[in-house]
């Protein structure tokens, strides 16, 4: 026996804790290890509970949501910066445009809206809008090439899809081929030598085979980390260079290895081609300023997605436009082959049945509550189905079309809903400031927020 803090005899005992991810077990026992009764019960048991969740997965939803949050915030205003010109000219535009995801019957306004969701003007609607600019870069590319006026509600428009899809700010300087890959490279190699790794630090780029590696697109993201680390002299034993090549290449990786610090949880990946504002909290908190090569790969990665995107044009919107028209002519030219030398069900598995998740109609997104596909899967449902057309004739012809598709050149639309990871486009975009002398200036603080 034994007295406890009030001075009251009272007999020993242990107590046992089993502590699980998702329970905890505990026991009551006496000096000899008997379960001890109290009150006619057994005093041992085991209390359950959920099992706790990573932090990551709070953290990414949490960076999605104030993400989003800015946006709207942009879009808002913006909608305040516009809403006085575009009151003398159409005073339901955004009451459409907030109600444009309801049934006609199902709209409410200040005066009846009416079933079109931009224009409902007399002699302008949304058919002669699509009609004239099929895609939004249609619309943007007008405003480049013209100096006349425009309505102030396409101005809009194309204000709110840069706006919407802002693009980061890595680049001070307009993109330049050699200036830029140089700059990208150097910005690398001070970040290596803040983080002070010595087998980092051993890294060293040929600009002219970095340029040519980067660009080709014919290499998937593996083959370009392979290719990089055989022109940097990188073997496999060098994980964190390896890490540093996977990344600018385009590849999943671990930070744990990269900076090689095992107090970053392996479970942290990060890869360029994910949206990097949802990520950027959580690597600036995991990081801090070990971040800055993490931009400084993503500078590199960028330069060469716009350039792969941008080809010979200047401007965004030119290089989309033509992308748009260049889809039209194979899509023309893939039926065509379809059509001769194939039968009628072979051409509707390939361009219509929605039973498909790799066919032209989910490559897409004609498919209802089904994901996209990725081209290297339509590209090889595209090359199966190629060989299906069994015509002597067009050996030689199916040929070329599978040659073309492994450079990704047939069929190649980008849609640019990404467009949240490129650099910023809003260097161009000449701002049609005729239309609205005072956009320039709001368009390029909000374009920061």
């Amino acid at each position: 026996m034994e007295e406890n803090v009030i001075g009251v005899s009272a007999p020993a005992y242990y107590i046992g804790l089993d502590i699980g991810t998702n329970s905890v077990g505990w026991a009551v026992t006496d000096p000899e290890y008997n379960i001890i009764r109290k009150n006619g019960k057994s005093l041992w048991g085991v209390r359950l509970f959920d099992e706790a969740q990573p932090a990551a997965d709070r953290r990414a939803h949490r960076c999605q949501r104030r993400r989003y949050e800015r946006r709207t915030q942009r879009i808002a205003w913006l909608n305040d910066v516009f809403a006085a010109e575009i009151a003398k000219v159409d005073p339901a535009f955004f009451e459409r445009l907030r109600e444009s995801k309801f049934l006609e019957e199902d709209k409410q306004g200040t005066k009846p809206l009416g079933k079109y969701t931009l224009f409902a003007d007399k002699d302008y609607c949304d058919k002669d809008y699509y009609r004239e600019f099929p895609t939004i870069f249609h619309l943007r590319k007008a405003l480049i090439e013209n100096e006349k006026p425009f309505d102030v509600r396409l101005v809009y428009l194309a204000v709110h899809h840069i706006m919407k899809y802002r693009g980061h700010f890595l680049f001070d300087e307009p993109m330049d081929d050699s200036k830029s890959v140089e700059a990208a490279v150097k910005r690398i190699q001070d970040a290596l030598e803040y983080i002070n790794s010595e087998e980092l630090l051993t890294v060293d780029f040929d600009l002219n085979e970095l340029k040519r590696v980067m660009l080709d697109r014919r290499m998937r993201k593996t083959a370009r980390k392979a290719e990089l680390m055989k022109q940097c002299k990188v073997d496999k034993n060098m994980s964190s260079l390896c890490e540093l090549l996977a990344l600018i290449s385009g590849c999943s990786i671990s930070l744990s290895k990269l900076f090689n610090d095992a107090d970053i949880p392996k479970e942290e990946k990060f890869s360029l081609e994910d949206s990097f504002e949802d990520k950027e909290a959580l690597l600036v908190e995991v990081l801090g300023d070990r971040l800055e090569l993490i931009l400084a790969a993503k500078e590199l990665h960028d330069w060469a997605r716009l350039k792969a995107i941008c080809g010979d044009e200047n401007y965004l919107s030119f290089a989309m436009v033509k992308l748009y028209d260049k889809h039209g002519a194979d899509l023309g030219l893939l039926k065509e082959v379809f059509r001769d030398f194939g039968d009628t069900k072979l051409y509707r598995e390939v361009f219509h049945d929605k039973g498909k998740d790799s066919n032209y109609a989910a490559y897409v997104g004609n498919i209802e509550g089904q994901k996209v596909c990725t081209y290297d899967k339509f590209s090889s449902f595209l090359a199966k189905k190629l060989k299906e057309c069994n015509n002597i004739y067009i050996k030689e012809f199916t040929g070329d079309l599978l040659r073309h598709t492994g450079e990704k050149n047939i069929v190649l639309f980008h849609h640019f809903a990404d467009g949240c990871d490129a650099p910023s486009l809003s260097r161009r975009l000449p701002i049609h400031a005729t239309v609205f002398p005072r956009l320039t200036s709001y368009l390029y603080i909000m374009l920061r927020l």
